[in-house]
């Protein structure tokens, strides 16, 4: 592998593109000093991948581009090509040949390239790696740079051994494993805090997952019924729809039918009515002359009517209240007859219950009575039989038991005192617990009168939170719906404003131009016409007929930078653009006339908006333009006017002075470019409102959670007092319980202490009468023994009687209780009874005085009425006798009228009859209406309903084959659901899913885990191979380099010696290396006390040697052999030229003999002030190499010339 050649363009003074085509063997570079030789050898560095500037002597990145000089602008990249034959397969690329580019740009970007295919920085390092070509390896060695191979630390040296030991790429390796392991330490720890972050979640989230199915089957089951329940309603409703519909159309028929027959009565009516108009206008004359008079009859008949009325009337009242009367004097008399029985049962009832209660009391004590008497009898057979058990041994030994006799008697008065003051304790107790009892009775009722007033405030309180979370949810709704649209507006704004941005719809020239004005290449203000005027809204067709395509001409603010964008289109080949330079533009200093001419809008540019900087090119554009309503005004417009250049119409209509008209039908391209910034100045406008309004329902939504977290606030605090109040009555009814519970056993242990009392007086007697009598039973043993059988036997038998009578006395107690308690209930229903009556009977006997002052209230008005009657009557008669004269001229008349009015009167009882069966009609169908909108609406509701809440339409649920099934009692059910549902409170819903996700990734992230300490393991044993290979490898070349180090000092200085030493030789990895050397004559000392000479030639043995271990395809040495003398420059070059057969050498130098030893020269020049230029010749034989040599080293300021 060699360096087939070295591109230089725009790097330091190498302005021009310089090519260095390398050969094998030695390449020396000869120049003045300050040509720019060493920039060679920084473009190596560069191109390899250096990134401290300094090391190419720089102080920032943008000092390797080439800055400029007098002649000369500065360029604005730098760019360095290496290309590589790689025909050996040493770089591990399938290429024979490999170029790497690096490029710099003055706006800070930077590229690398391999093969002109973009890459990393990483990737050309990695390339290098271990090829004696990297850019910390020792085939570069720059000014300067020989002497700190031994100058540097220790530990620095030990880079160079690495290089020729090739475990560059194992370092590299072992970093990057050391960087992935620092990544799954850290990946690890996270995973871990994960883990256990997910460890504490998903017990509560099984809980809340169990809580969630449950509350989901609840839900489920309830929206079956539900569905069930509203699919009959909808059944029974559609059903009832169509009954009503068909009641509809029935009565539809007979309003049809009626509306027939009451038009054929209307005509007859009518004919009858034109006959009485007849009969009437005849007797009309008669009629007036017996009007007055029978006007006269008529007022005194009625008044004489009203009268008689208002008497049938009075009489009529006076016989109902008299009715009344007598009805409310027999409901008297029977509800006091009631409420005697009432009483006289009451009363019954109340004796019969003191008896029944005394005989229960009776029963109560004889049945105590009984149990003494079973408790002593139990005790006497007990003892009995002990007796007679123990009745052998009290034989032998009677004088020892009457001794304990006497000893009994004395422990049982003992016993007597302590059972008395003990009964006497316990009465005092009982007091206590009576007292106790009452307190906690009172405690009860407070308790649940609490909880019964807070039941109505949480009943409230729940309304209320239902309200506010249904305004939450409306809100909710709201915003939902204004982020949707803020959301579609804004991607519609930010389309508009990237087609803006991009100048999308314009010319490829307008493009070009104004996307390198935004960039910087072009300098100065353009603008684009669509972009800086304003239309308003209607004549956005006019204004784009009238500017065509000028909507896209560019307004730039000279003639120059016109010219400039006009030169970059042509350079580029970017398209073509029209330009309105504002300082050479000339609008026309003519004025259009007529501009008052009917249907004339205005001028263009009068009618647009836009920056007054702007109005040149404004009026250039549209300062003639007319634009006009109509086609037709426009025409006229055009024939009598003058000074314009084209009338344009609101539909697009265009006239040019020649007398052409263009018209019809254009795409909305350019309307899109003028609109486009009104639609973005609208959109944002819209933008700014939503958000106000977003703002304002986001406040709303503050507010309203603030309520409803108030209110739940307030439920929550309502339920808790409300459970600790019921646990206080839990608390309190069992303390009430155990209280009853004492009151008993207290009651109990006082009897028992009674009764073991008067055991122990009993006994006390019993003692006495034993230690009297024992000597006698001792002597009559053989009868005591057969009357002790007897006894035990009677004993027997009268506890089996005794136990059987209290039996009987239970089971006759319970009914007596039974019998008490229904008697009791009974009493108090008949005493309830007595009070309504008694309140009944007040009412009534209100009623019935009341009745008997309306009764002689009316009796009086009739009197009054009787007398006024009488002398209507004397009027009537003489009006009536006046009046019959009159009448016999009509009667004739009359009577005819009469027969006819008879006919008439039919008619209309018919017309009247049908108009009443028609109403009824009407009235039916209105109902029918009534009733199908009430269905229509329940249906609706009932669809709506499914449709919202259960996704089913009507259609299928009425296409259903079998109607829904609702048993007995799902009413019931439906309320236990919801009971269930609203007792579970607030349900995770999403907690099965939460809870299955979490356990997924719980699960997930714990085989991560695995993962990643499996390959912390891993990568554990790759850095500890790494560390064991790159020790070997180190430790060889370390002993190799020793001893080529040693051979070539001892070539170079004709003798001496040398030593390698390592710093820490424990620790292979990081150890440094000392270099020690012996001078022919001298004894060995400090690298710092020998000479520059002695350093350099020092520092080339180890390079030579370094190159002898690990031979590098490619070395670069910068002016190294300056300290040198003539003697040293000769073996110098003598090495140089041995090594030159497996070595590519570059040598930048100023010594003869160096430039004698080259098989190639380059020459650097600075012909130009600032930029280096390259000249190259092949050196064929000793005398040409010496020839150039003399030449170079006469005058290093003289630039080389070479033919």
């Amino acid at each position: 592998m060699r360096v087939r050649r070295l591109e230089i363009h725009g790097f330091k003074t190498f302005a021009d593109r310089t090519i260095l085509e390398l050969t094998s063997g030695i390449t020396a570079v000869v120049g003045p000093n300050g040509s720019g030789k060493s920039n060679i050898a920084d473009a190596v560095a560069w191109v390899l991948g250096e990134q401290n500037v300094r090391n190419i002597r720089g102080s920032k990145s943008q000092d390797v581009i080439f800055s400029g000089s007098q002649k000369r602008k500065a360029l604005g990249l730098a760019e360095v090509s290496l290309t590589l034959d790689n025909s050996s397969g040493r770089l591990p690329l399938d290429y024979s040949e490999i170029t790497v580019t690096r490029r710099l740009y003055r706006s800070g970007e930077s590229e690398y390239l391999i093969n002109k295919t973009p890459c990393r920085l990483k990737d050309i390092v990695e390339l290098f790696l271990d090829t004696g070509m990297g850019r910390e390896a020792y085939s570069i060695i720059g000014q300067g740079e020989i002497d700190a191979l031994l100058s540097a630390r220790p530990e620095d040296r030990r880079s160079l051994f690495e290089e020729a030991a090739g475990i560059k790429k194992y370092q590299f390796r072992r970093k990057e494993a050391t960087r992935r392991l620092e990544n799954t330490e850290a990946n690890l720890r996270r995973v871990n805090d994960i883990i256990a972050e997910l460890s504490s979640q998903i017990e509560p989230l099984a809980e809340q997952a169990k809580l969630a199915e449950e509350y989901n089957e609840l839900v489920s089951r309830l929206r079956e019924i539900e569905t069930g329940l509203l699919i009959n309603d909808l059944r029974r409703w559609s059903e009832e729809l169509e009954r009503v519909r068909e009641s509809k159309s029935v009565c539809a028929a007979s309003i049809v039918e009626c509306d027939e027959k009451i038009a054929a009565f209307e005509q007859e009516k009518e004919k009858i009515a034109e006959l009485l108009k007849s009969l009437d206008k005849e007797i009309e004359e008669a009629h007036a002359g017996c009007s007055a008079a029978s006007d006269a009859v008529q007022r005194t008949k009625s008044r004489l009517a009203l009268l008689e009325e208002r008497e049938t009337s009075v009489s009529a009242s006076v016989k109902r209240i008299a009715s009344e009367i007598e009805q409310i004097e027999n409901r008297i008399f029977e509800a006091e007859e009631r409420l005697v029985r009432m009483k006289s049962e009451a009363l019954g009832c109340s004796e019969r219950e003191a008896k029944l209660a005394e005989d229960v009391d009776e029963r109560s004590k004889s049945l105590e009575a009984i149990a003494l008497e079973i408790e002593s009898a139990a005790r006497i057979v007990e003892d009995s039989k002990s007796v007679y058990l123990e009745f052998a041994r009290e034989q032998a030994s009677k004088r020892a038991e009457l001794e304990a006799l006497q000893v009994r008697i004395a422990e049982l008065r003992s016993a007597e005192a302590k059972y008395s003051a003990e009964a006497d304790a316990l009465r005092n107790s009982l007091a206590d617990k009576e007292k106790q009892a009452a307190e906690v009775r009172a405690e009860l009722e407070e308790i649940s009168l609490r909880i019964k007033d807070r039941k109505s405030r949480l009943s409230d309180a729940v309304k209320h939170r239902d309200q506010v979370q249904n305004a939450l949810s409306e809100l909710s709704r709201r915003l939902d719906k204004i982020e949707r649209v803020y959301a579609e507006k804004s991607s519609r704004l930010d389309t508009l404003r990237e087609l803006a941005e991009a100048y999308e719809g314009f010319f490829e020239g307008v493009r070009a131009v104004m996307s390198a004005n935004k960039k910087g290449v072009l300098k100065g203000d353009y603008a684009v016409v669509a972009d800086v005027i304003s239309v308003p809204k209607g004549l956005e067709t006019a204004v784009e007929c009238a500017l065509g395509s000028s909507v896209q001409d560019i307004i730039s603010d000279t003639t120059d930078a016109a010219k400039e964008a006009i030169r970059f289109l042509r350079e580029n080949r970017a398209g073509r653009a029209t330009f309105l330079p504002l300082d050479g533009l000339r609008p026309s200093s003519g004025r259009v006339s007529d501009l008052n001419t009917q249907g004339v809008v205005g001028l263009g540019s009068e009618l647009v908006s836009f920056d007054s900087r702007y109005e040149k090119a404004v009026q250039v554009l549209l300062g003639r333009a007319v634009i006009v309503d109509g086609i037709d005004n426009a025409v006229a417009y055009s024939r009598k006017a003058s000074g314009w250049l084209r009338v344009v119409t609101l539909e697009g209509e265009v006239i040019v002075p020649t007398g052409a008209i263009s018209g019809g039908v254009r795409s909305g391209r350019a309307s899109n470019l003028l609109a486009r910034r009104q639609e973005i100045d609208s959109l944002e406008e819209e933008l700014s409102c939503l958000k106000s309004e977003r703002g304002e329902v986001e406040k709303e939504m503050q507010s309203a959670e603030a309520d409803l977290k108030r209110a739940e606030h307030e439920i929550e605090a309502l339920e808790k007092a409300d459970a600790d109040d019921r646990l206080a009555m839990v608390e309190t009814e069992r303390q009430a319980s155990f209280t009853e519970q004492e009151y008993g056993r207290i009651k109990a242990e006082i009897e028992v202490v009674s009764a073991e009392l008067e055991d122990v007086i009993l006994s006390i007697k019993n003692d006495l009468a034993s230690a009297e009598t024992l000597s006698a039973e001792l002597s009559d043993y053989g009868v005591e023994n057969t009357s002790l059988d007897d006894l035990v036997a009677e004993a027997q038998s009268k506890l089996d009687k005794l136990t059987k009578e209290r039996a009987a006395l239970n089971e006759e107690l319970m009914e007596l209780s039974v019998t008490l308690a229904a008697v009791r209930e009974r009493r108090a229903g008949f005493e309830q009874s007595i009070m309504q009556l008694e309140s009944s009977i007040s009412d009534m006997k209100l009623r019935r005085a009341a009745g008997m002052e309306e009764m002689e209230r009316q009796t009086a008005a009739s009197a009054a009425n009787s007398g006024e009657r009488d002398e209507l009557v004397q009027k009537l008669s003489s009006e009536e006798s006046y009046l019959a004269d009159a009448q016999n001229r009509l009667n004739i008349l009359t009577e005819k009228r009469a027969e006819v009015s008879v006919r008439y009167s039919t008619i209309d009882s018919e017309l009247k009859s049908l108009n009443h069966r028609r109403s009824e009609a009407s009235e039916s169908i209105r109902s029918c209406d009534v009733k199908e909108a009430r269905l229509e609406v329940q249906i609706a509701q009932a669809a709506e309903r499914l449709q919202e809440e259960y996704g089913m339409s009507a259609e299928e649920a009425l296409a259903r084959s079998e109607p829904a099934e609702v048993e007995r009692g799902t009413a019931a059910e439906v309320a236990r659901l919801r009971r269930e549902i609203r007792a579970m409170g607030i349900v995770n819903t999403g907690a099965v899913q939460e809870y299955q996700r979490i356990s997924e990734r719980y699960e997930f992230l714990v085989s991560q885990r695995a993962d990643l300490e499996d390959a912390r393991a891993k990568l554990q044993e790759g850095i500890s191979e790494i560390d064991k290979s790159t020790r070997d490898l180190f430790m060889g070349t370390f002993r190799s380099v020793s001893e080529y180090f040693d051979i070539m000092f001892k070539r170079l200085f004709g003798g001496g010696s040398t030593e390698l030493t390592l710093t820490d030789p424990s620790n292979l990895t990081e150890t440094g290396i000392e270099v020690i050397v012996q001078i022919p004559g001298k004894r060995l000392q400090n690298m710092t006390l020998l000479s520059g000479g002695e350093r350099a030639l020092t520092a080339v043995a180890l390079l030579f040697a370094l190159l002898m271990a690990r031979p590098s395809p490619f070395v670069l040495l910068d002016e190294v052999d300056a300290p040198l003398d003539d003697a040293n420059i000769e073996r110098f070059a003598d090495v140089l030229r041995e090594f030159s057969h497996n070595t590519q050498f570059i040598v930048i130098t100023h010594n003869r003999a160096t430039m004698e030893a080259a098989d190639t020269l380059y020459g650097v020049t600075m012909e130009e002030p600032g930029v280096s230029k390259l000249i190259s010749v092949r050196l064929a034989d000793e005398s040409e190499r010496r020839r150039i040599g003399s030449e170079v080293t006469a005058s290093d300021s003289e630039p080389v010339s070479v033919s």
